[in-house]
């Protein structure tokens, strides 16, 4: 069974549920083709971006239902294609859910969005005195999210280890999933799963973890949408 092409009706059903501002169509999609994998270019049928869960939810339902393909996406800093629209349809742009909710340094713990960029949230939690280690080298402008599709690293994981060393729990629409746990004799490590299957999942909450500067464990963070 093939996807299908997205219509004026689709377009139409887009708008009531995130308004005509939050969407692309026809015009402007070039930019959201390609990431910084090689020379790669998939143009999608439109660009959609919602600004909350429940948008994200209402989306997705209708593109299942009409058999419309999804390709989740924000800073399209990526090396390895996870943000290309490769079979056309919609590119979910989770890039206005950028917001640092809350942050509570007694019990180490976070509410943040998945588009927030990784330095804005290294900035902010610092002055909390806590310290998040992953820090990949487009930091600057890659977001949360997509460091945990793609289990992103960086200098520090030598010492902290990567992104899915920080993730314990995802939340998505209601859906709650808690992470595999694999004990060993250095850490309590958490794995991130396939990029394809949950990219989607993990650009929407997780539960993580954080460290105390001086501190040289890890201690449990939130993260939700």
């Amino acid at each position: 069974m093939g996807y299908s092409k997205i219509n004026k009706k689709d377009f139409n059903h887009f708008v009531k549920i995130l308004g005509e501002e939050n969407i692309l169509y026809k015009k402007g999609l070039e930019e959201f083709s390609k990431d910084h994998t090689e020379d790669l270019k998939y143009l999608p049928e439109i660009v959609l971006f919602p600004k909350n869960t429940n948008q994200v939810s209402s989306v997705v339902k209708y593109c299942n239902n009409k058999l419309i393909p999804i390709t989740p996406s924000a800073a399209l800093t990526g090396l390895s294609g996870g943000a290309l629209p490769f079979h056309g349809g919609v590119s979910l742009s989770l890039k206005k859910m950028n917001k640092i909710i809350d942050v509570n340094p007694k019990n180490f713990q976070a509410i943040i969005e998945p588009g927030l960029i990784n330095e804005e949230f290294q900035n902010e939690i610092e002055k909390h005195g806590l310290f998040y280690p992953p820090d990949p080298a487009s930091k600057g402008s890659c977001t949360i999210g997509g460091n945990i599709s793609l289990n992103a690293g960086g200098p520090r994981a030598v010492k902290y280890g990567v992104t899915s060393n920080f993730v314990r729990r995802e939340v998505s629409a209601g859906l709650v999933r808690q992470r595999r746990r694999q004990h060993n004799k250095n850490a309590e490590r958490m794995h991130a799963p396939a990029h394809a299957t949950t990219s989607l999942l993990f650009r929407l909450a997780w539960h993580a973890c954080l460290c105390s500067r001086g501190v040289p464990t890890t201690l449990p963070l939130t993260w939700f949408c």
